[in-house]
């Protein structure tokens, strides 16, 4: 299978390129850890309907817990958060996104493969058509977006029963239905 790390890598392409399309300060991201990891999330999400397979969620971004800042693909943010280097060409951090390297963009397409290159693709604009401006939002407004689903209130409030902080959410629980 395609590396994880290549195909986040690519929906950080992605936003980051629709984000350029509708920011007038293009120079400069907001793309922190947070509001990447909620981006992701919406990405990954946004075509999952019950009875109905999602590449992204079932193959690719399976690791989804419940935390304090909403859904947070677990193995992404270790990665982010620990192993960095694991990450080609960004670099992100507590504030921004950063490019690495040049990204070719059939470099890119050709490291990741159709099938989750088109996954990606699709999701994108499926978000972009129920909120154009998703990525201008600032981490914490992703962050209370995410709340707003019961993949994440219902997960949280049993992890909080226990004393916890996270909780696993089951794949078949995230659904694009708040």
């Amino acid at each position: 299978m395609t590396s994880k790390y290549l195909i986040f890598e690519y929906v950080i392409y992605k936003l980051l390129e629709w984000h350029r399309e509708v920011s007038v300060n293009t120079q400069r991201n907001d793309f922190s850890i947070l509001k990447c990891l909620k981006l992701l999330f919406f990405v990954t999400a946004v075509n999952t309907k019950p009875n109905n397979k999602s590449i992204l969620l079932e193959e690719v971004f399976s690791n989804f817990v419940a935390m304090p800042y909403g859904h947070v693909e677990s193995e992404i943010y270790r990665a982010l958060i620990t192993s960095p280097e694991l990450f080609k060409y960004y670099l992100i951090d507590n504030r921004q996104t950063i490019e690495k390297n040049v990204i070719k963009t059939q470099q890119l397409n050709s490291e990741i493969g159709k099938i989750y290159k088109d996954a990606v693709d699709s999701s994108i604009e499926l978000l972009k058509g129920k909120n154009k401006d998703l990525v201008r939002l600032s981490a914490f407004d992703l962050v209370n977006l995410s709340h707003l689903w019961y993949s994440w209130k219902f997960n949280f409030t049993q992890a909080k029963k226990v004393g916890n902080m996270s909780k696993e959410i089951p794949i078949e629980a995230v659904s694009s239905a708040t």
